[in-house]
């Protein structure tokens, strides 16, 4: 009885270890939503479906929307916004061929839904409580912008803003 406690104990012990190795792993490759969005971005600039797959939430939100020139002619304007929400293959593809992302870096410090508000109005409920990362087009040219909005546990893409 005693030998068989002890095997019980020693098993025991190993499955503890064997869960805290996984556990350590599993936080020395997780990745920040930098890293996430870099990801993102990647596969879409290379039309890499199976890896954008892998880092998408179905259904995926996406808002798409146009600059027209201003009404007195200078300058230009929020224009059109199509909203859709993604969830066949086909969609997956037919986005990811349609879309580009020129910026290179992922800028996460001080995005906030807030900043946003006239792009995202009426888009609260796919918006809220998702980490958002800009991409910007140039430098200083903010009108040309591509946000993610990706989920705080798992860093996968829940939403999309173009324009």
């Amino acid at each position: 009885m005693h030998k068989q406690f002890n095997k019980i104990k020693q098993l025991l012990s190993l499955s503890m270890m064997g869960l805290i190795c996984l556990l350590l792993m599993a936080c020395q490759t997780a990745k920040s939503t930098q890293e996430s969005a870099l990801q993102i971005k990647a596969a879409i600039n290379e039309n890499d479906l199976i890896a954008f797959k892998s880092f998408i939430t179905l259904p995926l939100f996406v808002s798409d929307q146009k600059w027209e020139s201003a009404s007195d002619g200078i300058g230009f304007m929020l224009g059109e916004r199509s909203d859709k929400k993604i969830s066949s293959d086909l969609q997956i593809k037919q986005l990811v061929e349609a879309i580009h992302i020129i910026g290179s870096s992922a800028i996460t410090e001080d995005i906030t839904f807030s900043l946003f508000s006239q792009e995202l109005t009426n888009l609260n409920s796919q918006w809220k409580d998702l980490e958002l990362v800009l991409f910007k087009r140039g430098e200083g040219d903010v009108e040309h912008v591509v946000l993610l909005g990706l989920d705080k546990n798992t860093r996968l893409l829940r939403s999309i803003y173009i324009n």
